[in-house]
């Protein structure tokens, strides 16, 4: 499905629209009597809005690839920053760390992570200068091949 081929931009076209109406009626509409049931779908509406407006931007414009191909190497050692986000994070803002969830607010919070996601990039960006794969990923690798 995200490759442009048959008809599949078409559907993820008709899934943007689709979904972006969804959204629009479950933000304007009051359902308090089943807001409980309706927040899971809502949630995923929005979801599949974010995904399909970025495939479709990806396949509209040249400048949207070159921009979201800095991205791919995040791909490349996606198990590394998934835990190295949990340690750093969780050493800021949990309580057993640097407890800052106590002083930050909602857009401080937003800097700092923003602020992780370009020293992982740096990082990585570094680290493939001489290693072919993440260090946990290389490790993952060396486990599973293993001989016993």
């Amino acid at each position: 499905m995200f490759y442009n081929e048959g008809r599949n931009l078409q559907i993820w076209h008709q899934l943007l629209w689709r979904s972006a109406l969804v959204v629009l009626v479950l933000s304007i509409v009051d359902f308090s009597e089943i807001a409980s049931w309706l927040n899971p779908i809502y949630n995923l509406m929005i979801l599949m809005m974010i995904v399909s407006a970025i495939i479709s931007a990806w396949y509209a414009s040249e400048g949207v690839r070159k921009v979201l191909h800095h991205l791919c190497i995040f791909g490349r050692m996606s198990l590394t920053n998934y835990l190295l986000q949990s340690v750093i994070g969780c050493a800021i803002f949990c309580g057993y760390g640097l407890a800052c969830y106590r002083h930050l607010g909602v857009t401080y919070a937003v800097m700092v992570g923003c602020g992780m996601v370009v020293c992982q990039y740096l990082f990585a960006r570094y680290w493939f200068s001489n290693h072919p794969r993440g260090p946990l990923e290389g490790l993952w690798r060396k486990l599973t091949w293993m001989r016993m």
